[in-house]
């Protein structure tokens, strides 16, 4: 209370409001609590590993190939890793003096890395949701793709105009809704490798080989990230989305 009998006007308090106004409906005492560890947790993670391999071959030629497949997923919701592989491999003599050989493997590795507030910040795919309140909600049905949003909009949000609020007032510092991102934004990364071997050898003379190796590599790095215009309202700092 301030000096007197009047009491701290808390209800209508930008910083404070109606979530610390015991005599509101909206008061955060009265509200349901919400387990936001157990929500992001992937209860269901799986890890796959499947591999085939073939060879075979006969007095002049050896041949073998092999080819693989794995995914892990994290026990997080929104990450995961994925790989293929295949290889080959022919040894063969060519005549009484030739030996020629050649080695290939080719892999592609996919994953997704659960950074999906780069736009509107708000932890990503770490377990800051220990900092979510209790009584800040995870789903609603009424809102996109079904999750809660933190914010309302006060008016239409244009290239000039980012009006919006905080939902929980202004001294919580709301967790950013995780599942609501990966519900709409991506984070990619893929990488693929080429790397061959070829030989060719000659034997003149019993005893003396001569041979010669070319080699060869190939790598590509690509990062895809894909944020949707409604996933602002999912971030702790969101910004206007027409600045991006």
């Amino acid at each position: 209370q301030l000096k007197g009998p009047t009491p701290v006007p808390i209800g209508q308090s930008d910083y404070f409001g109606a979530f610390f106004d015991p005599a509101s409906s909206k008061y955060i005492g009265n509200l349901p609590s919400y387990d936001w560890q157990t929500a992001i947790e992937n209860k269901h993670a799986m890890m796959t590993d499947d591999n085939l391999r073939v060879s075979g071959g006969n007095d002049n030629t050896l041949y073998s190939a092999s080819g693989g497949y794995s995914k892990t997923d994290a026990p997080i919701k929104g990450i995961s890793a994925t790989r293929y592989s295949i290889s080959s491999n022919v040894n063969s003599k060519i005549k009484k003096y030739f030996e020629a050989g050649l080695n290939l493997r080719l892999i592609e590795e996919k994953s997704a890395g659960g950074n999906v507030f780069i736009n509107s910040g708000g932890g990503d795919n770490n377990l800051n949701v220990y900092r979510a309140a209790p009584f800040q909600p995870i789903y609603d049905p009424n809102g996109a793709n079904g999750f809660a949003s933190l914010y309302t909009i006060n008016s239409p949000i244009t290239p000039t105009s980012f009006n919006v609020i905080k939902k929980y007032g202004q001294q919580l510092t709301s967790i950013g809704n995780y599942l609501g991102a990966i519900s709409m934004n991506t984070d990619d990364h893929e990488n693929q490798s080429v790397i061959g071997t070829a030989y060719l050898q000659f034997q003149p003379i019993p005893g003396l080989k001569i041979r010669g190796t070319f080699s060869g590599s190939q790598f590509q790095v690509t990062q895809s990230y894909h944020s949707a215009f409604a996933s602002w309202q999912f971030g702790e700092t969101p910004a206007n989305q027409y600045s991006f």
